[in-house]
């Protein structure tokens, strides 16, 4: 593929009024985001989160772009939500960064990391798990965006 064609967007002309791309470049985005939670989905790993996280961050810069193109009703109920998600993963990943560092560190020592501590991380991981999905469900069905990227 080309370096160029790995940005072009589908359904996008030149020559349009700006607020005629609204609707394909949002609906690009949001493909991403949805392959991406679709990976986390199969398989939790760090790295699945970290790219579904930068393609909701993507997303959110790119709604930004559109600020004015939207109702601001919308557009708020929509940015809140994308930005609450970017926050949901971030806390996330913390968490594996966390863990991943505490392991290099004990790695180091003579000592393991106790019990508590690891149980401690692994349920924190699992309730911004759970958060993760009951926000991107509320996400995904919210009516603004459907209508938007026109979903329905």
């Amino acid at each position: 593929m080309s370096y160029s064609k790995q940005f072009s967007v589908k359904n996008l002309r030149e020559n349009q009024p700006f607020v005629k791309s609204l609707e394909p470049v949002l609906a690009l985005r949001l493909k991403q985001i949805q392959k991406r939670f679709e990976r986390y989905k199969n398989a939790h790993s760090s790295e699945n989160l970290h790219k579904l996280r930068i393609a909701f961050r993507r997303f959110r810069y790119t709604l930004e772009l559109y600020c004015n193109c939207i109702k601001p009703k919308a557009f708020k109920k929509i940015y809140e939500k994308a930005t609450q998600l970017q926050e949901l993963t971030g806390f996330r990943r913390d968490l594996d960064v966390m863990r991943l560092k505490l392991e290099e560190l004990y790695a180091k020592s003579e000592f393991q990391i106790p019990f508590e501590v690891l149980s401690s991380i692994e349920a924190e991981q699992k309730r911004f798990e759970d958060q993760i999905l009951v926000a991107l469900d509320d996400f995904f069905s919210d009516p603004p965006l459907r209508k938007i990227v026109k979903l329905d």
